[in-house]
């Protein structure tokens, strides 16, 4: 698949934090890569850095598919296959190279960098990379993406009282639970709302997720099962697979890595019918879902672009239906191609977060989790663990988690986040948060920041 390099969009997926920026460029003196020796440290990620920029400056070939295998994690090239990735590196070098680091920011890791770049044209971007922790360190987060004059640090936050702060909003709702596993039982270290159902967006892909493990634990599918990329089933990003060729074959296991690292839509249409609507909505009940009623007929992205985006009055008919109504208004708009996205009517403000939404509990999130760290102890359900921790969601100090879930979601409106975190003395925990506000967008960026720096209330 071509991919096309912007100085303003993310050009690698997989990352190891999910922030973006949009930005006007400062130019300034060029740097000389000569300078990186002296910057970048001499850790796994160090060297993992190094040797991406020996590519992009082209001091190093690009690597051919077997190369690329051997110094990217699977979890990666499940989202990004090799061919694409080697096309990638060779585009960075063909645009940006010389490529120079002039700065190492926090956070930083042995395991995970982020670092400030100049380009040919005086541009700078930032570089974020993460590598494995067992040896021989594959990289499993690679970014380029525009820089912002201020970065983005991660907050101290003292106690939960000052997190709750952050979270409340004048016309939102907050809710936040952070547990501790004790014995077989999460035991409440914080609450605040901890029952109350919120809008959850894109977390609801933990329930598909279950669904295709409950599948393959039956035997009904397997991890390399392949599943056709058709027209029908095509969906909105984020993610990389409504961009595939119609008739592309991609596995289970690739799909289910780009559902939850990078959110990717069309992915989680094309498992959410390889497994049925009806097996998702079971997952509810066997998760512990506190408002299952709340989530049915259960909604593929596809559908809530198109009710959302779409007719009002349709939304509206759909809205006010009962259950059995919602499904043949959904029957209906199934023959219905996509609309062209550059037709759709910009998403700028909250539509129907209380009713056209998937919803739960910050409880039902961690117990989620819970569910899933069961699971991937099971034989033939391994892969879970890594499709869950590919992405952590934010920065975070991997020396005291070196184990971290995380699936979140947002919306204009939404923000809602959830981990599993294993301590490095082996405790667990887990900790959800979310942020509806139905009359206006909500800072997702803050609220992520803040609750990575809430990790710290919870490191002991």
């Amino acid at each position: 698949m071509q991919r096309s390099i912007s100085r303003r969009t993310l050009i690698a997926a997989a990352a190891a934090t999910t922030f973006t920026a949009q930005t006007t460029f400062a130019q300034t003196e060029i740097a000389s890569p000569a300078a990186d020796a002296m910057l970048i440290p001499d850790t796994p990620a160090g060297q993992a850095l190094a040797w991406v920029l020996s590519v992009v400056n082209g001091e190093t070939p690009v690597p051919d598919n077997a190369g690329i295998e051997e110094r990217f994690a699977p979890s990666f090239l499940a989202v990004v296959p090799a061919a694409s990735l080697a096309q990638t590196l060779q585009q960075l070098h063909d645009a940006f190279a010389p490529v120079a680091i002039t700065e190492i920011n926090e956070p930083q890791t042995p395991l995970m960098l982020n670092a400030t770049a100049m380009i040919s044209d005086g541009t700078k971007v930032i570089v974020v990379i993460a590598v494995e922790a067992d040896e021989p360190h594959l990289i499993e987060g690679l970014q380029f993406a525009p820089h912002e004059e201020s970065i983005p640090e991660v907050p101290v936050i003292a106690d939960w009282s000052e997190f709750e702060a952050i979270l409340a909003t004048d016309a939102g709702t907050y809710g936040v639970s952070a547990s501790q596993l004790v014995a077989d039982s999460l035991e409440p270290v914080h609450q605040a709302a901890a029952d109350d159902a919120f809008a959850i967006g894109s977390l609801f892909k933990l329930y598909v997720l279950a669904a295709v493990a409950t599948e393959i634990e039956a035997g009904a599918m397997a991890w390399d099962t392949e599943i056709e990329v058709v027209e029908e089933f095509l969906s909105y990003p984020s993610g990389v697979t409504q961009a595939e060729p119609l008739g592309t074959m991609i596995d289970v296991e690739a799909l289910a890595t780009r559902m939850i690292s990078i959110s990717d839509n069309t992915a989680t249409d094309l498992l959410l019918h390889a497994v049925g609507r009806e097996k998702v909505e079971a997952m509810l009940e066997e998760l512990g879902n506190s408002v299952p009623e709340r989530n049915l007929p259960f909604l593929t992205t596809r559908e809530l672009f198109v009710l959302k985006l779409g007719d009002e009055a349709r939304r509206e008919a759909f809205i006010a239906a009962d259950e059995a109504g919602k499904r043949a208004i959904l029957a209906e708009m199934a023959s219905e191609p996509l609309a062209d996205p550059t037709t759709v009517t910009p998403w700028e403000k909250p539509i129907a977060i209380d009713t056209i939404e998937w919803f739960a509990s910050m409880n039902d999130l961690e117990r989620a989790h819970l569910w899933m760290r069961d699971a991937w102890q099971r034989p033939g359900l391994e892969p879970l663990k890594g499709v869950l921790t590919a992405n952590p969601g934010v920065p975070y100090d991997a020396e005291i988690w070196p184990l971290v879930a995380f699936k979140g979601g947002s919306e204009p409106g939404v923000m809602a986040m959830a981990w599993l975190l294993e301590r490095n003395d082996g405790e667990v925990f887990t900790f959800a948060a979310a942020v509806n506000d139905p009359e206006a967008p909500v800072d997702e960026m803050g609220i992520a920041l803040a609750a990575a720096g809430a990790f710290a209330l919870l490191a002991g």
